[in-house]
């Protein structure tokens, strides 16, 4: 009917529209090659992590590789001031104490991390021997007393400097950076031997890493032999027994032996 066709005869007509999402993300701009070689050089070099290196090789070609030098090291000394401040509070209780004989004079230092990982790891351990080395550089400049004993002083590590003039506390937060964990310098001890006496050290386990010896527990021997050199016992070996006694009888105190009555 007229009727049916006005309610029903009109088409109704429902436009569509679809909207397209592509996953495809707008092409970027081609990074730079990094050459391999250089990487791994510039890695050698600075002992920065291979995220860090391939950045600076981003932005400095093989030719360039004194200014990513420079540029590492600023990086690491704004991340290492910020992670040194944020990792504080975390507890230091792995970590090395390291030995420097150099002469008459002696340092050791320990050196705390927050895992066993870290203290095993190439840049920590020469982390431990540029304080080291540091360290006993600086009991060279000390003013010591005139004395037939080993003589010994504690060290304010903020005070103390590298060789190049760079202040030690710098050096370590510049290494916070780079590691990534908290590191802490709980003590350093400087060492002078009598005249006529020679210093010796030796760390357990034993681990030597150019001219310092670390491991968990380290002593200091001052050792004057009558015997000439050359002898069946060499003074070294000799020096180095003794030191592993003194590590492994885990003395309470240190002294001169008691008087026979």
């Amino acid at each position: 009917s007229k009727m049916l066709r006005a309610i029903f005869g009109a088409r109704s007509s429902i436009a569509t529209g679809c909207r397209f999402l592509s996953a495809a993300a707008t092409p970027a701009a081609a990074k730079p090659k990094v050459d391999k070689e250089a990487l791994k050089e510039l890695r050698q070099r600075t002992g920065y992590s291979f995220v860090n290196c391939k950045k600076a090789l981003e932005q400095f070609d093989r030719t360039q590789l004194d200014e990513a030098v420079k540029w590492l090291h600023e990086l690491a000394r704004k991340e290492g001031w910020k992670k040194a401040d944020k990792l504080s509070s975390r507890a230091t209780t792995q970590g090395l104490v390291g030995v420097k004989i150099d002469g008459p004079f002696g340092a050791v230092v320990e050196l705390g991390c927050e895992t066993d990982f870290v203290a095993r790891g190439e840049p920590f351990q020469q982390l431990l021997v540029a304080l080291s080395s540091a360290a006993a550089a600086h009991a060279k400049t000390l003013t010591w007393p005139a004395s037939q004993r080993m003589e010994t002083q504690t060290l304010v590590f903020d005070e103390l400097s590298d060789a190049n003039g760079k202040k030690l506390r710098e050096v370590l937060t510049d290494s916070v950076g780079r590691i990534g964990e908290n590191l802490n310098v709980k003590s350093v001890r400087v060492y002078k031997a009598p005249e006529g006496v020679q210093f010796y050290g030796a760390s357990h386990p034993k681990n030597m890493l150019g001219d310092v010896s670390m491991g968990r527990f380290v002593s200091v021997l001052a050792m004057r032999r009558l015997a000439p050199e050359g002898t069946v016992f060499p003074s070294v070996r000799l020096a180095d027994q003794i030191c592993q006694h003194v590590i492994g009888m885990n003395s309470e105190s240190l002294g001169e032996p008691p008087v026979p009555k």
